[in-house]
């Protein structure tokens, strides 16, 4: 007769076996995203990367992150049942689904705990801690694009006091063969949009964003806006390529459906969005919606599903 005190010791040793493994396994994960390599490389890429002002202020980056956190992005991204929508009127059908990563928004997701742990800790350091101080930096000193009704004073004061806030959107993304945005320029909530592009391959470059040339953005006057606009460039879909441009009155920009006959193929990318505080907006512009308004839209949808 087996003694139950040997039995409930070789459970516990098994449990405990068991708890040390996901706990190694997992720090493993959070190894892939973080250390002063990946930083220095991140950042001497983005440093050494020159502003272009036309059509408005961008940069573009190929291979920004190390090919191991790249592969390893690919290997846990999530599939496509994973994913929801979250649409906005101008998408038309909605054919862009999304996995919310910042603020907590994924742990209301159904990703397995190894995959939270990945994109969790790429959210919150690789986007977060690392690359959007770099990308907010080296876009200040053109942030007269952005207000361009300021006056030098006013924009030297935004510059010394210039302040963003974490924004639960950052969203890992896929869309369709039938997903388009037509042009369009972002609210001045968003003081830089950035894409990282996640395609397994460099086989579909024609699904990357297009920039124009064209006249400020006018409320009531959207169709002469955009009836001016010229394409000055179509930015190539490229696995591992960080697209960013500053948000502006002049800032358009568009994705267009697939021109490929799979329609099984998705766009990938991963979209974190540098957001301008409330405040410092207010300081040029009068906005009528208040700050209780805008705080409360921006910090308690925490699960953009409801």
């Amino acid at each position: 007769m087996k003694k139950p005190w040997i039995y409930l010791i070789f459970c516990a040793s098994l449990l405990f076996c068991s708890s040390a493994q996901a706990k190694d396994r997992m720090e493993e994960i959070v190894s892939l995203c973080v250390g002063e390599d990946v930083l220095d490389y991140i950042r001497e890429k983005i440093e050494k990367t020159p502003v272009e002002e036309s059509p408005f202020p961008h940069f573009i980056i190929e291979d920004i992150l190390p090919e191991t956190l790249y592969e390893a992005g690919q290997s846990f991204w999530p599939h496509p049942n994973c994913f929801y929508a979250k649409g906005f009127p101008h998408h038309g059908p909605v054919h862009r689904l999304h996995v919310c990563t910042s603020l907590g928004s994924i742990e209301h997701s159904s990703l397995t705990p190894e995959q939270k742990m990945f994109w969790r800790t790429f959210g919150e350091v690789v986007v977060n801690h690392y690359m959007k101080p770099l990308i907010a930096q080296k876009l200040l000193n053109y942030i007269h694009y952005k207000f361009p009704g300021a006056t030098p004073e006013q924009l030297n004061a935004l510059k010394k006091s210039f302040e963003f806030y974490p924004f639960h959107y950052d969203s890992l993304l896929i869309d369709d063969a039938n997903y388009f945005i037509d042009p369009h320029v972002d609210g001045v909530k968003t003081f830089a949009q950035c894409l990282l592009y996640f395609p397994e391959d460099n086989d579909h470059q024609d699904l990357g964003t297009k920039f124009f040339r064209g006249p400020p953005f006018r409320k009531g006057h959207y169709n002469s806006c955009v009836a001016a606009l010229k394409l000055e460039k179509h930015v190539r879909y490229k696995r591992n390529t960080l697209v960013v441009f500053l948000q502006s009155p002049t800032s358009w920009h568009s994705a267009d459906t697939s021109p490929y006959p799979d329609t099984h193929y998705l766009r990938k990318m991963f979209l974190m969005t540098l957001r301008t505080s409330p405040e410092a907006v207010n300081q040029i512009y009068n906005l009528q919606e208040t700050l209780t308004d805008w705080y409360y839209q921006d910090f308690n949808q925490v699960n953009p599903r409801e």
